[in-house]
């Protein structure tokens, strides 16, 4: 697993994950692997967002922020967080969208948060990893994002494409 940062610089106040989901329905919830370096306070948050040309375009889908949660209740050792919204978005089949992390701490070299991404061997076609500095995206094709996304009555492994060494890994990758 290769540590990608939230907020430990400038370059990274805000990551993302592309992904395309197979079925149009609701979202009822997102998982992310992630895990905290040091002690940071304040909260996180994921919103699904439109594309623009490959990354996030700043445009939440209808209902598609999640509710916060608390850094300090994140383990040092990576484990899948949830991240549950209010009312569920809408999401369409084969639309592009992006899972953007964002946090309300600080930006720290010595305190922030880590999303666990795959740097070997994945192979994800349906969408890349992204960093925002506060002015631009930078799309990231070298990793690809752990995370699950669970849609309303998606079937279970039909909602993404992914090609991953399970047995080397011990974990799951793709929607």
């Amino acid at each position: 697993t290769y540590d990608y940062t939230l907020r430990d610089t400038a370059t990274h106040t805000q990551i993302s994950q592309g992904f395309k989901p197979n079925t149009t329905n609701t979202c009822t919830k997102v998982r992310l692997w992630l895990k905290k370096i040091g002690a940071p306070a304040g909260n996180i948050n994921i919103v699904i967002q439109t594309d623009s040309s490959g990354v996030p375009s700043g445009t939440p889908v209808a209902n598609g922020t999640s509710a916060n949660v608390n850094v300090a209740t994140l383990s040092t050792s990576y484990g899948l967080i949830t991240f549950t919204f209010t009312t569920n978005p809408s999401l369409t089949s084969g639309t592009q969208y992006h899972i953007v992390l964002q946090g309300s701490f600080a930006i720290s070299d010595t305190v922030y948060i880590t999303w666990g991404a795959d740097n070997y061997d994945v192979i994800f076609t349906d969408g890349s990893m992204s960093a925002y500095d506060g002015v631009t995206w930078t799309t990231d094709i070298l990793y690809d994002a752990c995370f699950e996304l669970y849609i309303t009555n998606g079937a279970k492994g039909n909602d993404g494409v992914a090609l991953w060494d399970f047995s080397s890994k011990n974990m799951l990758l793709g929607i």
